[in-house]
């Protein structure tokens, strides 16, 4: 038996909902007033067949949110391609279809949005990327992202279901891991402005990101459900900054010069860095997405937050 359901609100199942993106998407999906079905790691296996069709039959969702991600940690460092492959295929395509097809079976009007990645794209010597780009995965990550992709478009012309893509770009906040790059530089200028550490160690000063604002991202995932059509749209800022950029302006936030504490030490890339620069013209146009916040902003913003976590921020400049 179907729970019951005020008619007045929405519904929304966000698998993947202990991430960064997750977490900002239930955050403004409870704003909306929505009631939400937040699937975590263990909380329900997305990778069977039978567990995805119950929680969609059950839940009857209005909106579908695939944000789950296999990534490749250090830890996981020593397994096989074949290993990581079949997790991979798992959790981007093969769960992918399940959820489309369970659309078809029990909530045909529902609307899903898949998390794709800018990594299906070569690099950006030939311009920025956007829709129009020919796609070029080449690991295991992008591969099986772009299997999800292709899933979401053969339901969508094949048995009429509302699936669009979200070809993420970078993307930061204060939710991401410690060892992520953003996250990482931020707590290191924290830490070394309150003298609790005295050194920090990076890679590649001169990488090129296109960075963006989580929260922003969210939200045009949020507003590609809204529109009339399904579709496949590039999620990014359009702006290109080096890593040593986004350094220089979280130490001088806290009154630092970066040159006196950062160490560079090549051999923490474990992979060749390639530069993605995307063009969001189509979402812009489709549904008049736009970043709110500046790339400086956004990083005086995470400073701030470690700052937050060690003292009293009030004396510092905005």
């Amino acid at each position: 038996m179907k729970p019951s359901h005020s008619a007045l609100t929405r519904r929304a199942i966000i698998v993947g909902s202990n991430g960064q993106d997750g977490r900002h998407l239930a955050n403004l999906l409870r704003r909306d007033r929505y009631q939400l079905a937040c699937i975590t790691r263990g909380s329900l296996d997305i990778t069977d067949k039978t567990d995805v069709h119950e929680l969609v039959s059950s839940f009857s969702p209005h909106e579908i949110y695939l944000l789950a991600a296999y990534h490749h940690s250090a830890e996981a460092a020593t397994e096989s391609d074949e290993l990581r492959f079949e997790k991979s295929f798992e959790l981007h395509a093969t769960s992918t279809v399940y959820f489309l097809e369970a659309v078809v079976r029990s909530v045909p009007k529902a609307r899903l949005f898949f998390a794709a990645s800018s990594h299906i794209f070569p690099d950006s010597r030939m311009g920025v990327l956007n829709e129009d780009s020919l796609p070029c995965p080449r690991n295991i990550y992008a591969i099986t992202k772009y299997s999800g992709m292709l899933a979401c478009k053969y339901y969508r012309e094949n048995k009429n279901v509302f699936a669009s893509c979200g070809i993420l770009f970078n993307h930061e906040s204060n939710l991401r891991p410690p060892h992520f790059l953003s996250r990482k530089i931020a707590i290191a200028a924290a830490r070394i402005s309150r003298k609790q550490i005295d050194s920090v160690e990076l890679g590649n000063l001169d990488a090129v990101v296109d960075w963006g604002y989580a929260p922003d991202y969210v939200d045009a995932m949020r507003r590609i459900l809204q529109i009339d059509r399904p579709s496949d749209y590039v999620i990014a800022t359009g702006n290109a900054h080096t890593v040593r950029e986004f350094t220089e302006i979280a130490f001088r936030y806290v009154g630092l010069d970066y040159r006196d504490f950062v160490k560079i030490k090549p051999n923490l890339l474990t992979k060749h860095i390639q530069t993605r620069i995307g063009d969001a013209s189509k979402l812009s146009r489709d549904t008049g997405w736009r970043p709110t916040i500046a790339f400086e902003d956004m990083v005086r913003e995470l400073v701030r937050y470690e700052l937050s976590e060690i003292v009293d921020t009030t004396h510092f400049s905005s």
